[in-house]
C-alpha cells in the first residue's frame, strides 16, 4: 500500500511543458504508475478487511466493519476535497497529493504497529509471541 501511494505520487513527476506555460502529462510513465497505484492500494485494502474479524470479537466485528466503511466513505468525500482546497490555496496539486500519501503512509504504518501480534488469528487459533 504504500508503495502503491509513492507511484500514485510521482506521477505528478511525469509533466511536460507546453505552449502556453501549462503542464501536459507524459502518457506512457503516468499510465504505468497509476496502473501500479491502482494494483497496489487497492491489492491492500483487500488485506484491511481481513484485520476486524480476527482483531474483534465475533460481537463486535459487524459494528467494527461498519464503522471502517462508514469512515471509508466519508474519506472519499473528504479527500477530493481537500486535494482541490490545496489547490485552490497553492496552485499545485502536487502539495495535496503529497499530503494525502502522506496520510496514507501514515495509516499504513500505523495498521502495521497498532495492532498487537495477539490479535492476529490464523485458523481461528491465536498467534502468541512465540508462534511467529
Amino acid at each position: 500500500m504504500i508503495v502503491g501511494t509513492l507511484c500514485l505520487f510521482a506521477t505528478t513527476y511525469f509533466q511536460l511543458p507546453v505552449e502556453g506555460g501549462k503542464l501536459a502529462a507524459d502518457f506512457w510513465p503516468t499510465m504505468i504508475l497509476l496502473c501500479v497505484a491502482s494494483f497496489l492500494v487497492f491489492g491492500g485494502g483487500v488485506l484491511f478487511w481481513t484485520i476486524p474479524p480476527t482483531y474483534l470479537t465475533a460481537e463486535a466485528a459487524a459494528t467494527g466493519i461498519a464503522v471502517i466503511s462508514s469512515i471509508g466513505i466519508l474519506g472519499g468525500f473528504v479527500s477530493p476535497t481537500l486535494i482541490g482546497f490545496v489547490k485552490d490555496f497553492t496552485g499545485s496539486m502536487t502539495i495535496g497529493l503529497a499530503f494525502m500519501t502522506g496520510l496514507a503512509i501514515l495509516g499504513a504504518l500505523v495498521t502495521v504497529f497498532i495492532i498487537p501480534a495477539s490479535a492476529v488469528r490464523v485458523g481461528g487459533k491465536a498467534l502468541g509471541a512465540s508462534d511467529h
